[in-house]
């Protein structure tokens, strides 16, 4: 019996319109910005991008061609060696995608919370340490994936003489790891968030819009129970038993860039909240709009509101000039 991979395919592309819809509202919101600098933050999002959708394009043909989800026995030797070499390339793709994706979280903490003279030594330190790690990992994870066979040929054609590290092990490692570095993403910016000067409500929001953004980590640990579940069956028949594996891996990849552009879409529905639809076509500052559709409203408020509101829209505006 063969997995049905017409689900996967479907599954596939929905995360593929998922996360380019995320990357271009992103860039919409900072294009619609008034004092627009583009940082590294957006620049590394949009390089997650296109090697998330060549990993995903390249399981989605593995898939569409239905030799993904078959055993073993029932492939010629050819079409065994093409499978593995998709394997191969889609781990490859993967690791490179979710580090451009962390890195761009990085760099959005960098410009938001830093500050002349206001960073202690312990976030500074804490900041590169995090970095360091991030750039580590596919430093790290593409040697294991691409050489963990002697010879390196033997990882696509298993009929040769020699010896490799079992897959259940490469991705056990890689899970683990991956959620150990997501969690260290995650933790970095929440005493920075707890000390802005906002309202319970508004530091709320902006804490749920980290933890939601990096509900990533969930999905690195469903891939991490799935590699268990499916045990040392995934040496023996990886072209069937990737499968169930898959849709963790997909949702990881696209929801990592999701998460990335979670605050610019905040943004751009706070815009439209305050001024109306008729706001995504101007780009002049949509305070201004609230100011020409409210005129008996008053632009003046206390320096210290003032100063709340301005840490908030740098959470939500990542990048903007303050």
């Amino acid at each position: 019996m063969n997995y049905s991979v017409s689900g996967l395919v479907g599954f596939i592309i929905a995360i593929m319109i998922l996360s380019t819809s995320a990357v271009v509202l992103r860039f919409w919101s900072r294009l619609l910005a008034a004092r627009i600098t583009l940082g590294w933050d957006d620049w590394l999002a949009l390089a997650a991008l296109p090697v998330s959708l060549a990993q995903m394009s390249v399981v989605l043909r593995g898939a569409s061609s239905g030799l993904l989800g078959k055993h073993i026995p029932e492939l010629t030797l050819p079409e065994l060696e093409w499978s593995l070499k998709l394997l191969v390339a889609a781990n490859l793709l993967f690791n490179v995608s979710i580090s451009f994706s962390r890195l761009s979280a990085l760099a959005f903490y960098s410009r938001v919370f830093t500050l002349p003279g206001a960073n202690s030594k312990l976030w500074t330190w804490s900041f590169w340490i995090v970095t360091s790690l991030c750039i580590a990992w596919p430093l790290a994870m593409i040697p294991m994936n691409l050489f963990n066979c002697s010879p390196v040929r033997r990882l696509w054609q298993p009929w040769l003489p020699g010896h490799c590290m079992t897959q259940f092990e490469i991705y056990m490692i890689s899970g683990a790891t991956s959620v150990f570095v997501d969690l260290c993403v995650l933790i970095l910016p929440l005493p920075k968030i707890y000390l802005l000067h906002m309202d319970l409500r508004k530091r709320f929001m902006v804490g749920l819009a980290f933890l939601a953004g990096y509900s990533v980590i969930f999905m690195s640990v469903g891939r991490m129970i799935q590699t268990a579940q499916v045990g040392s069956a995934l040496d023996m028949d990886p072209i069937y038993t990737i499968i169930p594996m898959a849709y963790w891996i997909e949702a990881e990849c696209g929801l990592s860039i999701l998460a990335i552009c979670l605050p610019a879409i905040f943004q751009l529905a706070k815009r439209v909240y305050r001024s109306g639809l008729v706001s995504l076509l101007s780009s002049k500052d949509f305070s201004a709009l609230e100011y020409e559709m409210n005129s008996g409203k008053s632009r003046h408020t206390d320096s210290k509101r003032q100063f709340s509101q301005t840490s908030h829209e740098r959470i939500m505006t990542p990048t903007s000039d303050v």
